[in-house]
């Protein structure tokens, strides 16, 4: 009998201690986050480039989540990569301002298929290229044989050459 009270009185004092620990802010105020806890969503959008759909200062985009080629005003040279000479299967990651009004035009373009001609460790978030998974640049310019960048946290340039064959 005295063996089963030390037990029970154990195991209450064990569920007590247990319940103390798990406490959750029921009062607490969800809606401030940190800033950290932030999520951003990507705006990139990946596809093809349709060459044959116009000419001039226009950018043709077939994005992936569409069926109807997108029209774009070229904007300011931040396509990176071989646009006219882009294959049919070339992968491109592009970033639009004014989306969805007459004034679309190219925020960012990137030939994805070009960069891993490069590097492979790479990704693209918000049209901006992060390498290493944490290194986000800047792509400066972008050709058959090498891609020059920034980093934009130290301002540092560098280039990556296209590996011998």
């Amino acid at each position: 009998m005295q063996k089963s009270f030390f037990y029970i009185v154990a195991l209450t004092f064990l569920t007590a201690v247990g319940c103390v620990g798990n406490k959750t802010g029921q009062g607490a105020d969800k809606s401030k986050a940190k800033d950290s806890d932030t999520i951003v969503a990507d705006s990139t959008l990946y596809g093809k480039v349709a060459i044959d759909e116009m000419g001039g200062q226009t950018f043709a985009f077939l994005p992936d989540s569409q069926s109807s080629v997108l029209t774009l005003d070229r904007g300011n040279n931040n396509i990176f990569g071989d646009y006219e000479g882009s294959h049919e299967n070339d992968r491109w990651a592009v970033t639009i301002n004014k989306k969805g009004t007459p004034e679309a035009s190219v925020a960012q373009a990137i030939n994805v298929t070009q960069v891993r001609e490069f590097t492979r460790a790479f990704h693209i978030v918000n049209g901006q290229l992060v390498l290493d998974d944490s290194t986000f640049v800047q792509v400066l310019s972008m050709d058959d044989d090498s891609l020059v960048f920034k980093d934009l946290k130290t301002g540092k340039r560098d280039r990556f050459y296209r590996a011998a064959e």
